[in-house]
């Protein structure tokens, strides 16, 4: 697979003014008073073949795809920000489409499905189902995997807030390690772990690569591996990812990123050319 050496550019419309050092302490002030609770943070996403702006023309399959920067080629150097653990309930229609529901851990430090105590009408290869999201994820059983059963439609995810330094230090998204790719986003953790011994995450640079791979069931996948691609030793990156971490921290990632059509970390090869 060729790999894209083009460099999404940030539009007019979109552009981040960079402000002068002496106006930066003050960042966040005048808006106050505005509720955040509706506010997103957009996708970096792996593009299978079906995804919308594929068939909108707006991305090639098998490239990582952000919705304000647009396509991004097969390989993307990003900066990890923050890391959180998640869970995704996948809609079993097979279309990597938006999930049905998302999980969190409520004010009590209980894990539940958003939205909770909802019924979803499915068709799985068993045939019609009901799945009740019921008051926690584990009341639902719907990560639940029996010996012997097949997999839970809830899947754990590791979700990473990375930032698109060759774009910018304001160039940043969410990046959702699901399904088959969650093993990736697994040892990528532990690779920041070894490596950031001593500093912060966002002091690290990785490349992730669309990488073509085979299923036990066969099935040819998509997914994301990464490698390491250095220190982040530049400071006006560095201290934006600095700042981002500081206003994500507080509130995790949960309810801001958006949820979109267009896949995540995994997706299925339906052509040959891969």
């Amino acid at each position: 697979m060729a790999k894209s050496t083009a460099v999404a550019k940030v539009s007019e419309d979109n552009a981040v003014v960079v402000l002068p050092d002496f106006m930066r302490e003050d960042a966040g002030l005048g808006m106050e008073g505005v509720d955040r609770s509706s506010a997103t943070l957009p996708r970096i996403s792996l593009m299978h073949p079906t995804s919308s702006p594929v068939t909108n023309g707006e991305a090639k399959p098998g490239n990582f795809y952000h919705k304000e920067l647009g396509d991004l080629g097969d390989e993307v150097t990003v900066v990890p920000v923050y890391a959180e653990t998640g869970y995704t309930l996948w809609d079993p229609s097979g279309d990597n489409g938006a999930p049905l529901a998302r999980g969190r851990k409520n004010e009590k430090d209980v894990w539940v499905w958003e939205p909770s105590n909802t019924k979803f009408e499915v068709v799985t290869q068993s045939g019609k189902e009901v799945w009740d999201t019921k008051g926690s994820i584990a009341e639902s059983k719907l990560t639940h995997w029996p010996k012997g059963n097949p997999p839970p439609p809830g899947k754990e995810t590791l979700n990473f807030l990375f930032v698109l330094p060759e774009v910018g230090p304001h160039a940043f998204g969410v990046f959702t390690f699901s399904k088959s790719a969650f093993p990736v986003g697994g040892k990528m953790r532990d690779n920041i772990a070894f490596r950031g011994a001593g500093g912060p995450s966002f002091a690290l640079k990785y490349k992730l690569t669309s990488t073509a791979t085979t299923a036990k069931n066969g099935k040819k996948h998509l997914i994301p591996s990464f490698s390491f691609a250095g220190i982040n030793d530049d400071f006006e990156v560095y201290t934006g990812c600095k700042a981002i971490h500081s206003r994500v921290r507080e509130t995790g990632l949960y309810g801001m990123a958006e949820d979109s059509d267009h896949g995540g970390g995994d997706s299925i090869v339906a052509t040959t050319e891969y």
